[in-house]
């Protein structure tokens, strides 16, 4: 009897010690002026952070943008949940020069098919504008098309923002979706977003008097005869919201990029 009490009250201390189990956060150093990207295993379904200072971002299903907006003291929090139901917990510090700026949370993967992405966006970057007149300004910003550029079966959107302001844009969000030209009382308003595929570039701010590059991934796609692309940036807690609206004839005059980096796992 004093055996199998024994037992039984052993067997409880091992399921609450179980139960209690402690996840610990992992460090993770940020900066101002660098992005840290966090690439994990499975899609990202939920982010918290900590303070508003963290500026987060997706830019793909499983990579994860971080960069601080300014330097801060002390210790913040990031937590991310992923489709496959983990939970990863980062321990946030300001350092102006982070250790490290890539973070492989998964399998290698994800990791060359991204990294074949990256490359390809490299070579969009030297390429010269094209298009021209496609560009909304507000507030001493803006925003510009330069063109779109097609490799390996993947359209690239190249974009430019120009800061002339003494104050910095923080973007809240940008959007890619298709919308109707016109629509009237008995037409209901449609938006189809576009989903990125990858977006090279901070996507987080641009600081006062400079330009920034924005580089954005896409599937191949059209633009319908009685639809608009429309390219909207908008400002956290601001009025300098931009938008473009892009013509079908601008996406089929792409420029073809060939000999460029193979993608051998494409999304």
């Amino acid at each position: 009897m004093m055996r199998m009490k024994v037992f039984i009250l052993f067997t409880l201390c091992a399921i609450q010690g179980y139960g209690q189990r402690v996840i610990e956060p992992l460090k993770l150093e940020v900066s101002d002026t660098k992005t840290s990207n966090i690439i994990f295993p499975s899609s990202i379904t939920s982010i918290d952070r900590g303070i508003e200072k963290l500026l987060v971002q997706k830019s793909t299903d499983k990579i994860l943008r971080v960069k601080a907006e300014e330097s801060f003291t002390g210790e913040t929090n990031l937590t991310v949940i992923t489709h496959d139901g983990k939970l990863y917990s980062f321990l946030v510090v300001y350092k102006a020069i982070p250790a490290y700026l890539n973070i492989n949370m998964g399998s290698t993967s994800t990791v060359n098919t991204d990294s074949a992405i990256v490359a390809n966006t490299l070579d969009v970057s030297k390429m010269k504008p094209f298009l021209y007149g496609a560009r909304y300004s507000s507030g001493h910003v803006t925003l510009q098309l330069d063109g779109f550029y097609v490799i390996n079966d993947l359209v690239f959107c190249k974009l430019k923002i120009k800061n002339r302001s003494s104050i910095g844009y923080i973007i809240a969000q940008l959007r890619i979706y298709f919308s109707n030209k016109k629509y009237g009382k008995r037409t209901a308003l449609q938006e189809r977003e576009l989903q990125p595929v990858y977006i090279s570039g901070d996507s987080a701010s641009v600081k006062e008097k400079s330009d920034h590059e924005i580089i954005i991934a896409c599937t191949p796609f059209t633009i319908p005869p009685d639809q608009s692309l429309v390219i909207a940036l908008i400002e956290r807690g601001g009025g300098r919201n931009l938008f473009i609206k892009v013509k079908g004839n601008y996406v089929t005059r792409a420029r073809l990029i060939e000999n460029s980096h193979p993608i051998f796992n494409k999304p």
